[in-house]
């Protein structure tokens, strides 16, 4: 699978721009290794955040958007905390084109040659202080009351602290 499937030759042969994936845990922008090919893949339960995305003739514009507040999907409230723009500019003949990416903030291209993970073991966070989309505090009656979690259970054990991710995938979630 992945970019040794057909269908990710198929795009890399066809010249796509642009490819959207989602059912991550993280939104995330990166370049294919041997060619143009931006994916996006992108997150989104519960509404914690969305793409707009428009097209023009020469121009790919994507803004992301993630929610800011108190409460989860309660006020709505979003805003742009990222974006790629592909722009091609034709060349002299029909077939040449010349292409410019610009991206910035969770949009950002992840660089596959730099450090995705990277982990400092003497430093332990509260949970509270790493705003996770969706991982939400939720009160006695299983209702969610807040954006940030102080702690979570898992498979049965409490964690109320985390050890943050200094490498490119973690780069949103470290203050």
């Amino acid at each position: 699978g992945g970019t040794r499937s057909k269908f990710w030759k198929l795009m890399v042969q066809y010249n796509v721009d642009l490819y959207l994936a989602g059912e991550v845990h993280a939104t995330t922008a990166s370049q294919d290794k041997n060619s143009d090919l931006i994916q996006i893949a992108s997150r989104g339960n519960g509404l914690s955040g969305f793409l707009h995305i428009d097209v023009d003739r020469d121009i790919i514009s994507v803004k992301y958007y993630e929610e800011v507040g108190s409460l989860p999907n309660g006020a709505k409230s979003y805003q742009q905390s990222g974006s790629l723009v592909i722009e091609k500019k034709q060349g002299t003949s029909s077939s040449s084109s010349e292409k410019s990416i610009l991206s910035s903030g969770a949009l950002k291209i992840v660089k596959w040659i730099n450090v995705l993970l990277k982990f400092d073991f003497e430093i332990i966070a509260p949970m509270s202080s790493r705003p996770i989309p969706s991982l939400v505090k939720i009160n006695e009656d299983n209702e969610k009351i807040g954006l940030v979690a102080s702690d979570i259970d898992v498979r049965g054990v409490n964690c109320s602290h985390a050890m943050p991710n200094h490498g490119q995938f973690g780069r949103k979630y470290t203050k």
